[in-house]
């Protein structure tokens, strides 16, 4: 049961580091604009957590508003 906890802590930890990697790639590619940025987090976020929907809020001081808002991509799969 131990080695089974451990496996699916390495990786969920896998998951998260390759999707941080992901958004670093998509941050790099495209420095002044946010867009692109914004896409790439709500994807990678939606889909480790597993959710069928989400939306990227953004906060200042005075307000919040929603920047993005949408569906994970679904997983391409090529049958065998």
């Amino acid at each position: 049961m131990e080695n089974a906890r451990l496996l699916t802590e390495t990786r969920e930890a896998l998951e998260q580091q390759t999707a941080t990697a992901e958004v670093l790639q998509v941050i790099n590619s495209s420095p002044r604009d946010l867009a692109p940025v914004f896409d790439a987090m709500l994807e990678k976020a939606t889909r480790l957590c597993g959710a069928s929907f989400g939306i990227l809020w953004s906060f200042d001081i005075r307000r919040s508003r929603p920047v993005r808002s949408g569906f994970p991509k679904a997983d391409v799969r090529v049958p065998v």
